[in-house]
């Protein structure tokens, strides 16, 4: 278990993610799931991953996980 602000830590590390806003669970799911959430994200005041922005991130070795367009921003 690990307690982290940083996404992209926890889109690399974490299978399971539980999102707290205010003291309460908002979220508690797959990690994949929620970082394609732009919607959501914006809702909790939280930043897509920054791999998801970076030119690499159109390469092979991209994020395992189907993207949502909407998160993709060049």
């Amino acid at each position: 278990m690990i307690a982290t602000h940083d996404l992209d830590l926890a889109l690399d590390l974490c299978d399971r993610t539980v999102i707290l806003s205010r003291g309460q669970i908002v979220y508690d799911g797959p990690t994949a799931g929620v970082m394609n959430d732009a919607e959501f994200l914006e809702q909790h005041a939280l930043e897509p991953p920054l791999s998801y922005s970076q030119p690499y991130c159109q390469l092979a070795h991209r994020p395992a996980v189907q993207l949502h367009p909407a998160t993709l921003s060049v």
